[in-house]
């Protein structure tokens, strides 16, 4: 890929985010205590609070900060990742399952108290999300979710239909769970104000500037780009669903899939008050989630999975189109004005992975759609590891495995898509 040409594509975030933080390519040899390689959540927060306990950082990004799915997502803030705390402590040690609870659990605590720490402009609300049932069938399994978390603490509760359809103002559902720890930030806006932050803290951002090889030499490791290098003891791969051959089998360890999101012209004042007035995160219980929000112009932001391919044309979005007018009958004739995709790094245990392929050598990926909180709070993570904090990281380290036929995954992923959309529909 030609990074020149990388530009941030066309949506309602690129279109209202405050402008893109100042970062020349790297054109020198440098040194480091860390290199990051990658611009979204994980590298920035990674490279902030590495930053912000001493160390000289350069972060090396291939096109610009936010590029990638950080900047393209659809902003919701939430906490958890696939296993509620039962099931997670069925899989992994007492000790390691607690950690990783502890872990999901407060990461969106992070992202609201380093916006109001640094005074980040980034529409940051924090009005709670809300799991919506989208059958009856679906409810048993938001009662069981809601009472793991409140033993644990957490003030979760359930709605009934008429609570339910008053905060999102669909009647397409039959119940919620709604969790007050979830909320929603402009993510693009996000992403550059991290960008600014670390700056300010001394991190070198060099955008442009796509590691194109990576090098053992003597005690440390030398990253280099087209036109300089950064030498340095410590190394992140923070790439994610955009992770390329740098790492052997790396890129072939997740499915990049893409997430297709459309914006729709701002609503009226009378749609507004009908329509999540609340303005709480909404992503509900079908096998492919719908996902949707309204931001600072009140346009409705609603997303999805999608064809496995970069889409070309409206007609691609065409899914979510119809989701809109399904869930909303007053928006099936409001027009949209912003359609645009990233890619969501899957794993095929749904879990984020971290790997040390080397000594002083770390990936992490893998979010699996919840990677605003989860990346935030990994790069700090990543941060007091490299510290020296024992037992700072909140999954396991495991080695770099492919997935099997990863090859025949374009197919693999289209075909499971279109059946699942065949399923909710029915």
């Amino acid at each position: 890929m030609n990074p020149t040409t990388l530009h941030m594509p066309p949506s309602a975030w690129a279109a209202s985010a405050p402008p893109a933080p100042v970062g020349t390519p790297l054109d020198t040899q440098a040194q480091a205590d860390v290199v990051v390689v990658g611009g979204g959540f994980t590298g920035l927060s990674t490279a902030l609070h590495a930053a912000e306990a001493g160390a000289r950082v350069v972060l090396l990004e291939a096109a610009e900060v936010g590029w990638g799915a950080s900047g393209r997502n659809g902003g919701q803030v939430n906490p958890g990742f696939a296993f509620d705390p039962p099931r997670t402590r069925q899989k992994y040690p007492a000790e390691v399952a607690d950690r990783m609870i502890r872990f999901v659990g407060s990461a969106p605590d992070l992202v609201f108290d380093l916006v109001r720490k640094h005074a980040l402009d980034c529409e940051a609300l924090r009005p709670g999300w809300l799991q919506p049932a989208h059958r009856d069938t679906a409810l048993p399994d938001l009662e069981a979710r809601c009472d793991a978390w409140r033993a644990l603490g957490v003030d979760m509760r359930m709605l009934d239909g008429a609570q339910t359809r008053a905060l999102i103002g669909s009647a397409r559902y039959t119940g919620a769970l709604l969790d007050p720890r979830g909320g929603s930030v402009h993510p693009l806006a996000y992403a550059r104000e991290l960008a600014r932050v670390a700056t300010a803290l001394g991190v070198r951002i060099h955008a442009r500037s796509p590691a194109t090889a990576l090098e053992r030499e003597g005690g440390g490791w030398t990253v280099r780009t087209p036109a300089g290098a950064v030498r340095a003891p410590r190394v992140v791969i923070a790439t994610n669903g955009y992770t390329d051959g740098l790492i052997p089998d790396l890129k072939q360890s997740v499915v990049a899939a893409n997430s297709f999101q459309v914006a729709t012209a701002p609503l009226s004042p009378a749609l507004s008050q009908q329509i999540l007035p609340g303005r709480h995160a909404v992503s509900d219980t079908r096998r492919l989630v719908l996902y949707y929000r309204k931001d600072a112009q009140d346009r409705l932001i609603l997303g999805g999975r999608g064809q496995f391919g970069e889409p070309t044309a409206a007609a691609d979005y065409a899914h979510l189109h119809k989701a809109v007018a399904a869930l909303f009958p007053a928006l099936a004739a409001q027009p949209i004005d912003y359609r645009w995709s990233g890619r969501v790094a899957m794993t095929v245990d749904r879990t984020p992975h971290l790997h040390e392929p080397a000594s002083g050598l770390l990936v992490a990926l893998g979010y699996n759609g919840r990677g605003i909180a989860m990346a935030t709070a990994m790069g700090r993570a990543i941060a007091a590891h490299l510290g020296g904090a024992a037992d700072a990281l909140p999954f396991p380290v495991t080695s770099v495995r492919t997935i099997p036929f990863h090859g025949l995954r374009r197919a693999y992923v289209g075909a499971a898509t279109a059946w699942y959309m065949l399923r909710d529909e029915l």
